[in-house]
């Protein structure tokens, strides 16, 4: 195989996880997820 293949993005993921709109989002989930991880450990 001589070249690389390029897969364009779903609209959907990029919707999701690329946009600015759903930074925010995102954000919360990515500190409630760690809050949960550093109390399940005590």
């Amino acid at each position: 195989m001589t070249g690389t293949m390029h897969y364009p993005e779903p609209q959907v993921s990029k919707a999701i996880f690329a946009s600015k709109a759903s930074a925010p989002f995102w954000t919360i989930v990515r500190i409630y997820l760690g809050w949960q991880w550093l109390m399940g450990r005590s």
